[in-house]
């Protein structure tokens, strides 16, 4: 069964959180609270209708790589972003021993909702763009947001994607990921754990280089 694909408009409820590891790996955790606006049978003073706010959801967010660099240096407690990604639930077992369960979203896309904003922007590689009468954007790095923040030791080789986060077997690690319920995947351990895990095997799919046949 494959992931189920989910796109959401909301805001941020803080600053997004950035970590960076001692593998390369850069991640950027934000929560999200999004509603459904639904008209009302109320008007107001001038006879226009009255809307509210209903089915209010807060949602954890994680992103890796440049996707996180950009989010990082980009985003900000109260701006409105649209989020495009797939829907996964962590599992783990608190002090008390009881399994808990919580949903996120892996993130693909993420962007600023342009309705009340303008912005300037500069690209990664080469462009940029600076509307008339704004400051240019001057570039964030990886490295940047190490120096302050601090590079988190995963007891890995740096670019390897070897040893999971705070030296889970590789075997527990790989068994994480099960599709579950409505397609709705399921990992397990702490969130920083599973988090790490979760990626490093993702990357080390992506850099797993072709066998030719014949």
């Amino acid at each position: 069964m494959s992931q189920l694909p989910i796109t959401l408009s909301g805001n941020l409820t803080d600053d997004p959180v950035c970590k960076t590891f001692d593998t390369g790996s850069t991640l950027t955790r934000m929560r999200v609270a999004t509603s459904r606006r639904v008209r009302t049978d109320s008007e107001d003073e001038n006879g226009n209708a009255q809307w509210a706010d209903t089915d209010l959801l807060y949602i954890d967010v994680e992103c890796w790589g440049q996707l996180a660099v950009n989010t990082r240096a980009s985003l900000a407690k109260g701006m409105p972003v649209v989020v495009v990604g797939r829907l996964v639930s962590d599992k783990w077992t608190d002090g008390e021993g009881n399994t808990r369960y919580k949903h996120i979203i892996k993130a693909n896309q993420i962007a600023l909702e342009l309705t009340r904003f303008q912005v300037s922007s500069r690209s990664t590689s080469v462009q940029k763009h600076t509307p008339k009468g704004m400051e240019e954007v001057a570039e964030t790095t990886r490295e940047d947001i190490a120096d302050e923040v601090g590079t988190i030791s995963t007891g890995g080789t740096s670019g390897a994607a070897n040893e999971p986060a705070n030296g889970q077997a590789e075997g527990q690690a790989n068994s994480q990921g099960g599709a579950g319920v409505d397609g709705v995947i399921e990992r397990n351990g702490t969130a920083e754990e599973m988090s790490f895990a979760d990626r490093e095997r993702e990357v080390a799919e992506e850099n797993r280089t072709p066998v030719s046949v014949g």
